[in-house]
């Protein structure tokens, strides 16, 4: 019995072994195994350039095309096997001549359809349509019918709309003429001053507009003051705020084990650039601009960068034209575990970590 169960544990250790074996191998294969790609592209006017890329990895087992050329046109492949992307040439092309075969048809299926049309047009008798015209012209006489039966409607709500409000008038007409004998109907000597203030305002209406004149004046200062306080406030807190942010930055900045930690990354960035910059590399650019300031600008630039492209590119300026033609290929590979250890190496500072974790705590801030 110890010995079949020993057997089984033994099966079982071998398959754990070949299982972790075969991951291990992926994992290797995905950090060691390069990536590569290559590509060119070439531009001669806005209406005439185009761009292919070509991507894959171990041995083609997965691929990826992509080409620009009058349309953007993409492909995955997976052992040699489409998984997805847009449409191939072949079945644009095939369904280009079975789109042309099937409008000709179409074409002549639609004179047929039309000849027919009009000969059963033709055919309508005059006594149908007779029929159609009477009863067309029953629909307009019930809609003109309709329509007046709504104007009059319409007419009467307002004349009771306008009795009604002339009667309000009246009632409140009256109740102004009523209004001087308050005391004796029980109303309150507050509203008695008040009235008697509006008849003196009444009475002099020359004091009223020079009071409501000062008293707009009053307020359009009151608010400007308030809106003036208000934007000041803002505009000093938002002073003093960038002040702190100012010398936050600084001191993080000016901090020796931070530029120590800049410094690390700034030499891990390059390695990656190089790393991922294509190996080779060839072309020729015809370009220029007539601003001969511009142009100084781009020469420049270009000689800064002249050791990246070398003698790999052939640039061609043209002065006292607006102009750019050329064209360009490359090829190149690209290692995740290079990427990886040069990721590794930053992490690995204790100064990054401890940046990181601080700027978790803030909350991304």
């Amino acid at each position: 019995m110890l010995h079949i169960l020993f057997i089984i544990l033994k099966i079982l250790g071998i398959l754990l072994l070949v299982i972790l074996g075969l991951l291990f191998l992926c994992l290797m294969a995905v950090l060691f195994v390069p990536i590569r790609y290559r590509g060119n592209g070439s531009y001669h006017s806005i209406k005439d350039f185009c761009v292919h890329l070509h991507i894959h990895w171990l041995l083609h087992a997965v691929s990826l095309r992509i080409a620009y050329e009058n349309g953007l046109r993409y492909t995955v492949k997976l052992f040699g096997f489409r998984i997805f992307g847009s449409e191939s040439e072949e079945k644009d092309t095939e369904s280009r001549s079975v789109r042309e075969g099937t409008q000709a048809a179409d074409s002549d299926e639609l004179e047929f359809v039309n000849a027919q049309e009009k000969t059963e047009d033709d055919d309508l008798d005059t006594g149908e349509l007779i029929l159609r015209a009477e009863a067309a012209s029953e629909k307009t006489d019930a809609a003109i019918e309709k329509a007046e039966e709504t104007a009059r409607l319409l007419e009467e709500a307002v004349k009771r709309r306008s009795a009604q409000r002339e009667a309000e008038m009246s009632q409140a007409v009256k109740n102004a003429d009523a209004f001087p004998d308050v005391k004796e109907a029980g109303v309150s000597e507050a509203e008695g001053k008040t009235h008697r203030a509006k008849n003196e305002l009444k009475s002099n209406p020359s004091q009223e507009k020079r009071e409501s004149f000062l008293h707009r004046i009053i307020s359009w200062f009151k608010q400007k003051w308030s809106a003036l306080r208000q934007s000041l406030s803002k505009l000093l807190t938002r002073i003093n705020n960038l002040e702190h942010k100012r010398q936050s930055v600084l001191a993080f900045i000016e901090n020796e084990e931070n530029q120590k930690s800049f410094r690390l990354i700034k030499r891990q960035l390059m390695r990656v650039l190089r790393h991922i910059f294509p190996r080779k590399l060839s072309g020729q650019v015809t370009f220029g601009v007539e601003d001969p300031y511009l142009m100084g600008q781009i020469l420049s630039v270009a000689a800064f960068l002249y050791p990246v492209y070398g003698k790999k590119i052939d640039l061609t300026p043209v002065m006292d034209a607006n102009a750019l033609d050329g064209e360009l290929s490359f090829r190149g590979r690209v290692q995740i575990g290079v990427l990886a250890l040069m990721a590794l190496r930053i992490w690995m500072d204790k100064n990054v970590r401890t940046q990181v974790y601080k700027y978790r705590n803030r909350g991304g801030r």
